[in-house]
């Protein structure tokens, strides 16, 4: 594709995480994504946590009763979770963490503000559209929860971060992203960023961090500077994400 061309569709581009967050994971998958327009094609780990999403916003909607959630999920499995199964033994623990967490499950402590709220905002210049799984409200506070099939971790406190720390931090860059388009709109950044690990049944709390929200920020502009001027797509190529996450792979000549 000619530069000229590329740049012209990067400069009418609305962004959001994904689109921003995918050019780091792999540069050539973004091309086939955002620019080719390649369609995703079904993928059990994504279909999975899209599943699990659904029931939840279902819920906090009102739409479902918590005494639905766990035949909800059993079900509606098989005709929602799709694409290759990775092993018997790993579709069976993803069913039984299902299992676990909806028979345990604890609604949020904050009253509902939103679920899959649309967000459109600016960072910078460039105009950004995320949806926020679930805003809620406690004490006139504001707090921003996502739903998350990773197996995240607290954060440990140590001097030194550990390994679990930096994934939480990488994961929080979604969540401040979102923290600046809730002050746009409410014109104040959320108490806290949440993360609901339903895999693990784990909740995270984490206090607003007004420093990590202008990196995050800072990281997001940054990044698309480094779009608008790119010039090659080279992959990045990871085997258990070519052949299980990327949704684009039957169009990828790297995979192939």
């Amino acid at each position: 594709m000619e530069t000229g061309i590329y740049r012209s569709i990067v400069d009418s581009m609305r962004f959001s995480y994904s689109r921003v967050s995918c050019f780091g994971d792999c540069r050539y998958q973004w091309l086939l994504k955002y620019i080719y327009e390649s369609e995703d094609k079904d993928m059990f780990y994504a279909s999975y946590g899209s599943f699990i999403h659904k029931i939840l916003e279902q819920y906090y909607k009102g739409e479902l009763k918590q005494g639905e959630l766990l035949s909800t999920f059993l079900l509606g499995f098989s005709e929602n979770v799709k694409g290759d199964r990775p092993s018997d033994s790993i579709v069976e623990s993803y069913i039984q963490k299902g299992i676990d967490y909806f028979t345990n499950f604890k609604p949020f402590p904050y009253n509902t503000v939103g679920v899959e709220k649309k967000v459109e905002f600016k960072i910078g210049q460039y105009n950004f559209v995320g949806f926020i799984d679930f805003l809620g409200e406690k004490d006139g506070k504001l707090y921003i929860v996502d739903n998350k099939s990773r197996d995240l971790k607290p954060r440990s406190k140590r001097a030194k971060p550990t390994v679990k720390d930096k994934e939480l931090d990488d994961m929080l860059k979604q969540l401040y992203i979102y923290a600046e388009a809730v002050k746009q709109e409410y014109g104040k950044y959320p108490e806290a960023l949440c993360f609901n690990c339903f895999k693990s049944g784990t909740f995270i709390e984490e206090p607003f961090n007004e420093q990590a929200c202008k990196d995050a920020l800072e990281w997001a502009e940054n990044t698309i500077g480094k779009i608008k001027n790119a010039e090659e797509f080279y992959p990045d190529i990871d085997y258990f994400r070519c052949r299980f996450l990327c949704g684009v792979h039957d169009d990828c000549v790297y995979y192939r």
